[in-house]
């Protein structure tokens, strides 16, 4: 929607900017189109917006701040319940940057960035911060939990870096009394490792997907990506598909 010479950055912070006229006359359009439709969950308003955040070392240089984009989601939940007041609405954010509330304190202070690890109660003001108005926390875990992976790490009490697990992120939710959607989703960390057989990719994906029903995050979108990325054995058989099927009605089962 970023209109003309304007950025991102006018798109978010400036509700006059002609990319947020655009961008509104989007919204009333696909709304009014198909919020009629039983298809139609949620609304999810990005993609990993949450991402760029706070990414320079001062007020001037940073594309926007938490606070920016919490208030850009803000205005777009205002928008749509004009539109449709029956369904939820998510942000469509990535996984937290472990460093989020560090980075957002430093920007504020307009000094240096702080990559220093949150601990978990700056985690939940900092996602309090972003989903003030939303209904939904919104994650895109890729491994979480089972995997080194660098962007699910947090501080404990006593400053060691610990792993992020998919319970803590449902606890979090609920301690801000939101529903939590796994948005993109699946096993992998390393497309590109020599392990990558069709039959360790396929052991690996189903031990992330039991994972994700022992979590008890009751919706997650599985990410499928192309054969030649993932082993064309796969699709040749369906077994990924099978296999996320399978773990679909197991969790209809359980919940």
């Amino acid at each position: 929607w970023v209109a003309g010479n304007e950025t991102a950055i006018e798109l978010v912070v400036n509700p006059e900017s002609a990319s947020r006229y655009d961008m509104y006359n989007f919204l009333d359009e696909f709304i009014k189109r198909f919020k009629e439709r039983d298809t139609v969950l949620m609304w999810e308003l990005c993609d990993g917006a949450n991402l760029n955040v706070d990414c320079g070392a001062t007020t001037e240089t940073v594309t926007y701040s938490l606070l920016q984009l919490g208030q850009f989601y803000s205005d777009c939940v205002q928008r749509i319940q004009a539109l449709d007041p029956s369904r939820l609405i998510s942000g469509g954010d990535g996984m937290l940057r472990p460093a989020q509330w560090h980075l957002f304190s430093a920007v504020m202070q307009g000094v240096s960035e702080d990559w220093s690890y949150d601990s978990a109660q700056e985690r939940l003001k900092a996602i309090a911060l972003l989903t003030e108005r939303l209904d939904v926390i919104s994650v895109h875990a890729f491994g979480v939990g089972i995997t080194t992976n660098a962007e699910s790490y947090y501080s404990d009490e006593e400053g060691n870096k610990v792993q992020l697990t998919l319970l803590q992120i449902l606890n979090e939710a609920k301690q801000m009394g939101k529903v939590l959607y796994n948005g993109a989703t699946n096993g992998m960390v390393d497309y590109t490792v020599s392990e990558n057989s069709a039959e360790n990719l396929l052991n690996r994906q189903n031990k992330y997907l039991d994972f994700l029903i022992e979590s008890g995050i009751q919706l997650s979108h599985w990410q499928l990506n192309n054969g030649e990325t993932m082993g064309t054995a796969f699709f040749e058989e369906n077994a990924l598909s099978a296999a996320v099927a399978n773990a679909n009605g197991r969790l209809k089962q359980r919940y």
